[in-house]
């Protein structure tokens, strides 16, 4: 009981991630290598820029090259760094993007939406492949055991520190495979690297090649490697391991190594496009650019755009939507709700911003507990007949003009459509509002009003009720109201427990 629902993306500045799941495995080399007719960029970077290693730089990094506090942005840069072909036409330097939290220790996902650097990366802007990132390319065996990674020659961390495959093998195994020095965040090794309970082999074959083996095909590890951290810095973090230093301790590793600490905090080098500099707890981050970020868009300019990128920390959605609307904000996607919608696209005609529709994206889903602890509602649940019911009672259309004013498209369960197993039978399987099929479905499994209350009964006589659990206060309540009503109307008595 499903449906896919366009999202909210609004912007006046620059673009945000998408933060679509991708299931296809086509690999292409690097994320500029996509063709984009609809951008007025160049669609490739002239070969002489490359050889001539005359790239563009932002100016506040060129004044500290003037002052010989920086090498030159050709030494800076890789020997092949990464080409992004930009979405509408080749931006300008400077600015300050501002955009908001509404937590920093438990919202450290929404920042990893926009500094996440793997070894691959998911297309942009919609993810239908893997490509490669600090990665240039890669290779598997013919039984599949086998992957070998070469990396971009010549990337350096924020600090100006080569990047080598050292900084790898310290991230996997000297804290997501030691126990003693996994961040306090991370009660258990990541699974995705774990075949069998046992991890991954990841070997050094130089300083830019990178082996990995395992005991059975590695189905995963593209995925794997489009992680948001692939790498931690071994030269400035190996003095806080005990394995590295016998003075320090493993608490105040795992304490200094936690995510929050990672992403927020001055003072370790980054791979990312920018590195903080400041973390008012509770209240704001802010980051400026890393002179050694490693891409460049298709005119030859060293990324990012933005000089500086600043989140303010603000609990709720509501106020950041105000924040947007008069300003004080660039970008405001992650919270944005359907039932801002109207408010949006009404303030939208003022010039301030644009809004922008993007999709497909995931729809609500209603899951049905299997294991239900009564015995009754267990059977009812694991009846074909019973799902097959229940999703035809209800009315997708009504919930499609009450709360997402006609922009949702009803769909069943399964794949989205960007997945290379989506079927669009499947898609539209059990969606159609039929009230009397409904019915007749749950007549025929016996679960009619048997004692003339208005309500269905199970097998034992007792009443068949349930209750959807649902986090409010929002939009997912608005729709649970809506099938609760709906699933009543075909006899189910229907509660609502809002958490």
């Amino acid at each position: 009981m499903c449906w896919g629902v366009s999202l909210l993306l609004l912007t006046a500045c620059l673009p945000s991630d998408p933060a679509w799941e991708v299931d296809r495995v086509e690999v292409t080399k690097a994320s500029g290598d996509t063709k984009r007719s609809e951008t007025t960029a160049p669609q490739s970077l002239d070969p002489e820029i490359l050889s001539n290693r005359q790239f563009g730089e932002a100016p506040i990094l060129a004044e500290k090259v003037g002052k010989g506090l920086l090498p030159p942005v050709s030494e800076r840069l890789p020997a092949n760094p990464l080409v992004v072909i930009p979405l509408e036409e080749i931006g300008k330097y400077g600015g300050t993007l501002r955009r908001a939290l509404t937590g920093d220790i438990i919202q450290t996902a929404g920042l990893s939406k926009t500094l996440s650097d793997g070894l691959m990366g998911y297309e942009r802007p919609v993810p239908k492949s893997i490509q490669h990132n600090l990665a240039e390319s890669h290779s598997f065996s013919e039984d599949g055991l086998e992957a070998i990674f070469n990396i971009r020659k010549g990337i350096r961390w924020s600090d100006g520190h080569p990047f080598t495959v050292d900084d790898i093998l310290f991230w996997y195994y000297d804290t997501q495979f030691d126990d003693n020095a996994r961040p306090h965040n991370q009660p258990i090794p990541p699974t995705v690297f774990t075949v069998d309970g046992k991890p991954i082999k990841i070997e050094k074959i130089d300083d830019h090649t990178l082996k990995v083996s395992s005991e059975k095909p590695l189905g995963r590890i593209l995925n794997a490697f489009c992680a948001d951290t692939v790498a931690r810095p071994k030269h400035v973090m190996s003095k806080w391991h005990p394995k590295y230093n016998p003075e320090a301790t493993y608490d105040e590793f795992k304490e200094r190594a936690t995510d929050a600490r990672m992403a927020y905090e001055p003072g370790v080098p980054k791979l990312k496009a920018w590195i903080p500099v400041e973390w008012i707890r509770g209240q704001r981050i802010v980051y400026e650019r890393n002179p050694y970020y490693w891409k460049v868009d298709s005119a030859g300019n060293q990324l990012p755009y933005a000089d500086r990128l600043v989140f303010n920390v603000i609990p709720d959605p509501q106020v950041i939507l105000l924040k947007f609307i008069n300003g004080e904000l660039d970008l405001f996607g992650r919270y944005s709700r359907i039932d801002m919608f109207p408010t949006l696209k009404a303030e939208e005609a003022n010039g301030e911003f644009k809004v922008v529709l993007v999709g497909p994206g995931r729809g609500p889903s209603f899951y049905l507990n299997w294991d239900a602890p009564r015995e009754k509602i267990r059977k009812a649940f694991r009846d074909l007949n019973v799902r097959v019911a229940m999703s035809h009672a209800i009315n997708r259309e009504e919930i499609n003009k009450i709360i997402y004013h006609g922009l949702l498209v009803p769909s069943g369960y399964t794949f989205g459509k960007q997945n290379p197993y989506f079927s669009e039978e499947a898609f539209k399987r059990y969606t159609r509002y039929d009230p009397d099929y409904a019915n007749r479905l749950l007549d025929e499994s016996g679960y009619r009003d048997t004692d003339r209350d208005g309500w269905r009964n199970l097998s034992d006589g007792s009443r068949f009720e349930i209750t959807i659990d649902v986090r409010g206060p929002g939009v997912e309540v608005d729709i649970c109201e809506l099938v609760q009503s709906q699933w009543q109307a075909g006899g189910i008595k229907t509660n609502l427990n809002i958490a």
